[in-house]
């Protein structure tokens, strides 16, 4: 009797045979690796599941503002300093200010960042696209994303979230949209339209959109060429809006030579994804201008090599010129607006990610597989192919280095915890909890209560 009972509680119950029911069999594989990926995120920093934290103006500017202000205010605010509205950075914060208790901010927006970066791979995994048509490509695709070198400084919070849209974005650029379903297109649409209304990198992508619309002539196309173009005049607006209080810091762009953004783009953007962030400076060092000058011929080197990089690397069909034009875009916009038009660290994922999908884009494992066939006939070597691949474990070796090892702007041990923080502001509400990161000022980074009951929840 008892062995009867215990069988029937441990025997698996059976599911209606329902179209839901059947999808999810079908597609068990893709979520085997979605769940493969976010154990490798989190895996990362495990640290921050059970001690989550706010990062820089996520918590001392937009998690602020939610707790004092409207939703709509909370919603609708752009941060002067980063000069864009920033929806990725204002909703989770929004959220996490509104509807939980104070405890709860960071552990909100860190799930929120999560949920984000694990998008990409979704559209990868489940998506209808013409690079990553194959269970190979899909898995090579995969492993150079998630293992970015320079994903370090957009790991885990929301005021970075804008460099995951961006990758997004350029994931939806290669898919077949006529070949989704309306649904598909539709979260695709919403997923795309978020990512222009949190930061440039979407936005700077509109070019290539706009010309894959021109090739492909279909109304899906067009639509979100409109969507993009009706995102871009709102943070346009905005930028004109807080303008006057913008950083000031900035270098002069008469001050920037011809050169200097291209050996930024090229040691950051394809160096530093392949080798590491140290051979990338050696190369930065070789031709950034010095006070002495330099030899002539060394001024059109970067540009050179950047160009002959993206054409020896991408493939000659439509697809992979919409990422080489998206990495050309996405690399030389983001060192020109970029911060005194410095494109590293953290302004050097989205090129980065973009340059890891047209590595991937370049890597045939159909020519391959013909290549290595034993059936009589030795058809043409696929060089690029080979070296691409070569280059797709080189980045994915690099990322597996600086993966635990560089951990500085994600989590260390001295970090300020904010349960503990929020316990001394309920002490003494004049005290600022101090939050990420943790910089050479200590205490420079404060979340400032000033109008929050201290005995709210």
């Amino acid at each position: 009797m008892i062995s009867q009972v215990a069988g029937a509680l441990t025997r698996p119950l059976p599911l209606p045979d329902t179209p839901v029911v059947r999808w999810l069999r079908e597609q068990r594989f893709p979520f085997y690796v979605l769940i493969a990926v976010a154990v490798i995120m989190i895996s990362r920093a495990p640290e921050l599941i059970w001690e989550p934290r706010f990062w820089a103006e996520e918590g001392n500017v937009y998690y602020k503002r939610a707790l004092v202000s409207s939703w709509w205010d909370t919603l609708t605010y752009t941060y002067p300093k980063a000069g864009y509205f920033a929806l990725s950075a204002s909703l989770p914060t929004a959220l996490a200010g509104k509807l939980f208790p104070l405890a709860w901010g960071p552990t909100v927006t860190t799930l929120f960042s999560l949920m984000v970066q694990l998008l990409p791979f979704v559209v990868i995994l489940w998506g209808r696209s013409y690079v990553w048509s194959s269970w190979p490509q899909k898995l090579l695709a995969c492993a150079v994303l998630v293992f970015s070198v320079n994903a370090t400084h957009v790991w885990l919070n929301t005021v970075n979230l804008q460099s995951w849209f961006g990758l997004i974005s350029a994931c939806i650029l290669v898919e077949r949209w006529r070949d989704l379903s309306k649904i598909g297109f539709g979260v695709q649409a919403l997923l795309h339209l978020v990512g222009c209304l949190s930061g440039p990198y979407s936005l700077f992508l509109a070019p290539v959109f706009g010309l894959k619309a021109l090739m492909v002539r279909h109304a899906r196309a067009w639509f979100l060429v409109g969507l993009t173009a009706l995102a871009g005049i709102y943070q346009v607006s905005e930028v004109g809006k807080v303008q006057k209080r913008m950083n000031k810091g900035r270098r002069s762009i008469s001050e920037i030579t011809l050169q200097e953004p291209f050996a930024v783009s090229f040691s950051q953007h394809v160096v530093a994804p392949i080798a590491g962030v140290e051979p990338s400076f050696e190369v930065l060092r070789k031709f950034l201008p010095r006070k002495e000058g330099r030899e002539p011929w060394k001024k059109g080197v970067p540009l050179a090599l950047l160009l002959t990089t993206a054409l020896v690397f991408v493939r000659r069909e439509p697809h992979g010129l919409w990422l080489l034009f998206a990495f050309l875009l996405g690399s030389v916009l983001t060192t020109v607006f970029s911060f005194n038009f410095w494109a590293g660290s953290r302004y050097a994922a989205f090129p980065s990610f973009v340059f890891g999908c047209m590595l991937v884009a370049s890597v045939d494992f159909q020519a391959m597989r013909a290549f290595f066939k034993p059936d009589g006939t030795r058809p043409r070597p696929p060089v690029r192919s080979f070296l691409c691949l070569l280059l797709c474990l080189s980045t994915i070796v690099a990322g597996m280095v600086y993966f635990k090892h560089d951990k500085r702007l994600i989590y260390v041990a001295e970090s300020p915890v904010w349960t503990y923080e929020l316990a001394k502001w309920r002490e003494n509400p004049e005290y600022c909890p101090k939050i990420w990161p943790v910089t050479r000022i200590p205490g420079q980074w404060k979340v400032n209560m000033r109008g929050v009951d201290p005995k709210r929840p």
